[in-house]
């Protein structure tokens, strides 16, 4: 007895079977979806951490060589002058013997730290200065410099905050 396709399929016969149904279709799905869903998280962490990592270590270089410029005209200055710090600005004036300018650093509450030198030239140091807690404070042998640098990564912010003293070597008491 010859049997069509139709009745062997019917009656639970073997069939060789092309195709996934659709049960098989939504398990592969599934599992592709949560293991899209899980790389994706981990991928946006990760990301987001060496976002972070870098947006720091260039404040830290940016911080770093603002004191180190700061530094060099503190070695080199005989006279340390306080600008006036007003809501506008804060500043600190390096001079020299003959009471020429050897820089001049200011402050600015859009985040701007310039220095401008004895021919008038003025650099953009920051940008991502914090005016609130950034401040130059004159003691009777130093200058304390504090930074506090911010720049946004992502969804959040990256903050550094340094504090250094400059003793200068010429200075006049």
């Amino acid at each position: 007895m010859r049997m069509n396709r139709a009745s062997q399929e019917r009656r639970g016969g073997d069939l060789d079977r092309r195709g996934l149904t659709l049960i098989e279709v939504l398990v592969a799905a599934a599992i592709l979806a949560a293991s899209f869903a899980l790389f994706y998280n981990v991928f946006v962490i990760h990301w987001t951490a060496l976002e972070g990592t870098i947006a720091r270590d260039q404040l830290w270089q940016e911080a770093g060589t603002i004191v180190r410029q700061m530094s060099d005209d503190g070695r080199r200055a005989k006279v340390i002058e306080m600008v006036e710090d007003t809501a506008s600005r804060k500043a600190v004036r390096f001079m020299d013997k003959a009471g020429g300018l050897l820089g001049l650093y200011e402050m600015f509450p859009n985040g701007h730290l310039q220095r401008t030198d004895a021919g008038g030239n003025t650099t953009l140091m920051s940008d991502h200065m914090l005016f609130g807690p950034s401040e130059f404070k004159k003691d009777h042998h130093s200058l304390r410099i504090k930074l506090s640098l911010e720049a946004p990564v992502l969804t959040k912010t990256v903050r550094v905050d340094t504090e250094n003293e400059i003793f200068p070597r010429n200075y006049l008491y």
